[in-house]
């Protein structure tokens, strides 16, 4: 296990955590290679246990990965107790004597630990993955009085007993996942943490600042180990224990040491803890530090700063200095800060109509670099009737008519929100009236119309004609391979905004699409058309429940089952 009795700054040992006695040291590539092949090694016509003993018993550098990987379907056959019992003693034996510590084994660790921390809190898992978790979801975990997998509870104990043997690394994604566990697991781990690493700025900020985090999300604390559990772990080593305030002013006193280094790791690890200090507890001091970071000579954490500094638009002095990063004499720099103001200006109050003038001129002359804040930045503009909102709501639209398919997806996202700020009820019945008389002149429409596509890309966009623009957009992007499915999905939202004929019309083209193999497009479609159904007429019930009926025949399962289950509906 690792030698933890760690000597500190003074020359002081601590106590011990586990033990650990072989020296690190570095393996062959020609062994690394032979990583992939360890299965080979061990024999098929054993059972399960036998061959992971086996495994650990030759212990055959290669053999490693495979233990790792049938970790899960061990707990599942004989239990969390018997694997801690019987494979894990020799694993952790292994590990000891391991000459290095494989990534692939600590990212096969951490696809274990996902899948059980799912198994131990199977409706509430996602809060302890998320960086936002809700307050709803957050209650309801708090409130949920089921008992625990104590097979899981188990093997992530035994997984934190791995993890404390390579502390002495003083390696931060380590100490991340300590305290993930100690979050899953026991809160009291936090305290052993903050005591063993006190003469570990780095190390003891990153504890601080996440427990800081866990309380501003209000975050349930764990206890699901025996005292006998966290003795095993720590030994004799003497708990520090902290008040709030004291955990707070602790981490800002640790923080102002850290400003002062102006070399780019330290000063990165600096920003990036602040950002998450000030995330828990507004401090202008420290937010003056961030700043001050932007007259760093060195690129790298200049440009991390303009980055950084995203996150605090709404502060004072924040925007004035990212405008002054767009004289930087690093272009890098000067297009980072155009980022970071165009991703402030939804957020700021003094200066939004300035910086919304800067970004129409910037989407002028650039207009493939911000595209991604332009919806943003156009619901900004309406709401404050800026000058600029009908220029940038023609750019909008002609973004993403032409732009990648990925980038028009993220554009279409906000289009309901863009659309209902154009779209007024006197305007749709002006489109249905002019529908009325293209109708009395006979003359037809053919869908999608050949003026779509012949001539989209000569079309001018009108924030007056925000109806017709919206429909034309929704027929090309339904025409599209990279969008429609999206545009599926956000139909049954959008239907309040175009023409009464306009859903029926798309629908029926939709039916008519050959999508390849891709079975998934028809499921989409008709979930879609299910809560579409309300709005459509009783021919075009009819003429939809003729394209359904044959997809009943389809030959994926998945599409003639949610086939017959629409038919049902519209029959």
């Amino acid at each position: 296990m690792v030698n933890t009795n760690k000597t500190s700054e003074n020359g002081e040992k601590k106590g011990p955590f586990l033990q650990k006695d072989a020296p690190v040291e570095r393996v062959s590539p020609s062994d690394a290679l032979s990583l992939m092949h360890g299965w080979r090694f061990v024999p098929d016509e054993l059972e399960l246990k036998k061959r992971m003993l086996y495994a650990l018993a030759v212990g055959f550098e290669c053999l490693s990965m495979w233990v790792y990987k049938q970790i899960i379907p061990y707990v599942d056959k004989y239990g969390g107790e018997d694997f801690e019992s019987t494979i894990f003693p020799k694993l952790l034996s292994a590990q000891a004597q391991s000459k290095y510590t494989l990534t692939e084994i600590h990212q096969e660790i951490e696809r274990n630990i996902v899948v059980l921390v799912k198994r131990m809190y199977p409706k509430h898992s996602k809060i302890f993955f998320t960086e936002d978790a809700t307050e709803e979801a957050i209650n309801e975990f708090r409130n949920d009085a089921s008992q625990k997998d104590k097979d899981c509870i188990r093997v992530l104990y035994c997984f934190l007993q791995l993890f404390l043997t390579e502390i002495e690394e003083l390696d931060v994604r380590t100490v991340e996942l300590i305290f993930f566990l100690g979050k899953v697991l026991d809160c009291r781990i936090y305290d052993y943490l903050i005591s063993y690493f006190s003469t570990e700025k780095d190390l003891l900020l990153e504890i601080l600042v996440n427990k800081m985090k866990n309380r501003q999300m209000n975050m349930p604390e764990q206890r699901h180990l025996q005292d006998a559990d966290i003795e095993k772990l720590f030994g004799k080593l003497e708990k520090t224990t902290y008040t709030v305030k004291e955990e707070e002013d602790l981490a800002k006193k640790i923080l102002l040491d850290l400003s002062k280094e102006m070399d780019v790791d330290p000063a990165v690890f600096f920003m990036i803890h602040a950002l998450m200090f000030i995330k828990c507890k507004p401090d202008e001091i420290i937010l003056e530090k961030i700043i001050d970071q932007m007259k760093n000579k060195n690129k790298a954490v200049r440009g991390q700063c303009t980055i950084i500094l995203q996150a605090f638009s709404k502060y004072e002095g924040v925007t004035e200095t990212l405008i002054k990063a767009l004289e930087d004499a690093d272009d890098d720099i000067k297009h980072q800060a155009k980022i970071s103001l165009a991703v402030a200006i939804p957020q700021v109050v003094e200066r939004q109509a300035e910086l919304i003038d800067l970004y129409a001129k910037w989407i002028e002359e650039e207009e493939c670099k911000y595209i991604e804040q332009l919806p943003h930045i156009l619901i900004a503009a309406k709401n404050t009737n800026h000058p600029k909102h009908t220029d940038l709501y023609k750019a909008y639209c002609r973004i993403i008519q032409n732009t990648s398919a990925q980038m028009q997806v993220i554009l279409l996202n906000k289009a309901v929100e863009i659309f209902s700020l154009y779209i007024k009820s006197e305007d749709l019945i002006m489109e249905e009236i002019k529908e009325m008389k293209i109708e009395d002149k006979k003359t037809g429409i053919e869908f999608p119309s050949p003026d779509l596509t012949e001539n989209a890309e000569v079309h001018s966009y009108s924030a007056d004609d925000a109806v017709s623009d919206l429909e034309r957009l929704l027929m090309i992007l339904a025409g599209q391979e990279g969008t429609v499915d999206e545009t599926i999905k956000i139909l049954p939202k959008i239907s309040k905004l175009v023409t009464s004929s306009f859903p029926s019309r798309l629908l029926l083209s939709l039916y008519e699409r050959d999508p390849k193999r891709n079975w998934r497009y028809w499921t989409c479609l008709l979930n879609t058309t299910e809560s579409m159904k309300s709005i459509l007429s009783d021919t075009n019930k009819e003429k939809i429940l003729e394209h359904i009926k044959k997809l009943t025949k389809h030959w994926a399962s998945a599409v003639r089952k949610a086939a017959h289950q629409t038919e049902i509906l519209f029959a």
